[in-house]
C-alpha cells in the first residue's frame, strides 16, 4: 500500500483481524487489516519466513553454509533436499542484498578504497568470473561489488584445447574487456557515493583497472595507488583488508574453495554464495576477534 510509505502517516494504520492456525510451528499466527486499503494481512508478512511451511532453519542454513559446508551436506544434515536448500540460500542472499542497499541508500563513503577481483569458476572450469568488490581501507566493510565472466587461460591439454575451440565457436567468447567494463561500472557508482566526490582507490597492478581509470574514467576525481602482488600481505599491507577477504570466502564458503568439488553451477548461485559471505563479514563479523589487536576506530567509517 502506498500510504504506509509515507512519512506522515498516522501511527496506527491497521488493526488486529483475528487468528489464523496451522498445523506445524508457530501453530497461530495474527492477522492484520489496513486501516486505509483494507487489505489484510499477517504477522509474518514483512518477515523473512513469509510464506515458509518448514519455520526455523534459516539461521541454521546460513550458519552452516558460512562454516564451508556444500549444499547436499547442509540438506543431509537437516534431514531435507539439495533443492530445499538452495532455495532458502537464494532467499536469504536477496534479503542480504535488499538489507545492505537500503543501508547504504543515503551513506556517503569518507574513507580509502582499496579494490580487488575475487577469480573463480562455476559450473566448468571452461567457464572462469571474477567478483570485483570494493572495500573500506579502515572499516573493512565491503561497500559494493560486480561479476566479470572471463575466458579460460593458462595450460591446457590438447584435449582441453580442442573442447575450448568447440565451445566458442558453439557459444562464442566472453568479451575480453569484461573486468575493464565492470571495474569502470563499479568506479562510477562509488564516486557518486563518496563525500567529497573524490575516490582514493588502491588496488594491485591489474592493466584492466588502470585502462578503466587513465582512458575511460578520465573526468572523475580518482586518485588511483597500486600496491605490488608480491609485496607481503600482512596487517602493514595497504591491500590488507581485501586480501583478508578473499582468504577468509575461500575458507569458509565451500564454492570458492581451492580444487573444491561443491563448485556453484551457475553464475548466479556464485553471487549469492559471495553475497551471503558478505553480509555475515559486514553485519556479524567483528573486525577482529583478539581484543589486544582490535582497532577502536575500525566501525566508525562504516554503516
Amino acid at each position: 500500500c502506498p500510504f504506509h510509505q509515507k512519512q506522515n502517516c498516522i501511527s496506527l494504520w491497521y488493526k488486529k483481524n483475528g487468528l489464523s492456525f496451522k498445523k506445524s510451528f508457530p501453530y497461530q499466527y495474527q492477522r492484520y487489516q489496513c486501516l486505509h486499503c483494507k487489505k489484510h494481512f499477517t504477522y509474518s508478512f514483512f518477515k523473512l519466513s513469509y510464506r515458509e511451511q518448514l519455520y526455523g532453519l534459516d539461521p541454521l542454513i546460513f550458519r552452516l553454509n558460512i562454516c564451508g559446508a556444500s549444499n547436499r551436506e547442509i540438506a543431509r544434515f537437516i534431514g531435507h533436499s539439495e533443492h530445499f536448500v538452495r532455495l532458502r540460500l537464494s532467499k536469504l542472499a536477496r534479503w542480504c542484498l535488499l538489507k545492505q542497499s537500503l543501508d547504504l541508500k543515503h551513506f556517503q563513503i569518507q574513507e580509502p578504497i582499496v579494490y580487488d577481483g575475487l577469480e573463480n569458476f562455476s559450473f566448468s572450469q571452461y567457464d572462469p568470473n571474477n567478483i570485483n568488490h570494493a572495500i573500506g581501507k579502515h572499516s573493512g566493510f565491503t561497500y559494493d561489488f560486480n561479476f566479470s565472466p572471463m575466458n579460460r587461460k593458462g595450460k591446457m591439454s590438447e584435449r582441453q584445447k580442442e573442447f575450448k575451440c568447440y565451445l566458442d565457436k558453439q557459444f562464442g567468447k566472453y568479451p575480453p574487456k569484461a573486468i575493464r567494463k565492470s571495474s569502470e561500472e563499479l568506479f562510477k557508482r562509488l564516486v557518486k557515493k563518496n563525500k567529497d566526490q573524490v575516490l582514493i582507490l588502491y588496488s594491485d597492478e591489474h592493466f584492466q583497472y588502470r585502462r578503466a581509470i587513465e582512458r575511460d574514467l578520465r573526468d572523475l576525481n580518482i586518485v588511483h595507488l597500486t600496491i605490488s602482488s608480491k609485496a607481503s600481505r600482512n596487517f602493514q599491507n595497504p591491500l590488507f583488508n581485501v586480501n583478508n577477504f578473499d582468504m577468509q570466502i575461500r575458507q569458509k564458503s565451500a564454492a570458492f574453495m581451492r580444487e573444491t568439488i561443491s563448485f556453484a553451477k551457475h553464475s548466479i548461485g556464485m553471487v549469492e554464495k559471495f553475497t551471503l559471505f558478505m553480509a555475515f563479514k559486514n553485519y556479524m563479523r567483528p573486525y577482529f576477534y583478539k581484543k589486544q589487536v582490535r582497532d577502536p576506530h575500525a566501525h566508525e567509517h562504516s554503516p
